[in-house]
C-alpha cells in the first residue's frame, strides 16, 4: 500500500463526509467524526439519497416562516412510522418518511389525510 495513502488522517475523510451526507459539522457527543458518520449511517443510512436535500429544506421552510412562527419537533423512530404506515395502509415515500425522521409537526396519519394517500398507494 502505498505510504502517503496510510499516513491520510481518516477522521479528515469522515468529517467531510458527514458534512456531504447528513449536513453535519459538529462532533456532539461523539468523539470522532468517524464516530459520528457511523451513528448517522446507522440511524439515517437508508435516507442517504435524500437526507441533506430533506433536512436543508426544512431549514429553509423554517427560515421563509420565523423561527418565531414555527417550531419543529423532535423526529419520530422508524418504528413508529412504519406502523402508522401499516394502520393506515399506504407506504410514504422515502423523502417524505426522511422528513419525518428529522421532525415531525404533523402526523403520518394526518398526512395521508391530507395527500388523499389510500391503501396500496406510495
Amino acid at each position: 500500500m502505498c505510504q502517503s495513502f496510510t499516513k491520510v488522517p481518516v477522521d479528515h475523510l469522515f468529517r467531510r463526509w458527514c458534512l456531504r451526507d447528513f449536513d453535519e459539522t459538529s462532533l456532539g457527543s461523539h468523539s470522532s467524526f468517524q464516530d459520528l458518520y457511523k451513528a448517522f449511517y446507522a440511524d439515517f443510512g437508508r435516507y442517504l439519497s435524500c437526507y441533506t436535500r430533506t433536512k436543508t429544506a426544512l431549514r429553509e421552510i423554517v427560515a421563509q416562516i420565523g423561527p418565531d412562527r414555527i417550531s419543529l419537533n423532535p423526529g419520530l423512530p422508524e418504528a413508529e412510522i412504519t406502523a402508522q404506515e401499516a394502520r393506515l395502509g399506504v407506504r410514504l415515500p422515502l423523502e417524505l418518511r426522511c422528513a419525518y425522521r428529522l421532525h415531525s409537526k404533523a402526523s403520518p396519519a394526518r398526512t395521508a389525510v391530507m395527500f388523499n394517500l389510500r391503501a396500496g398507494q406510495s
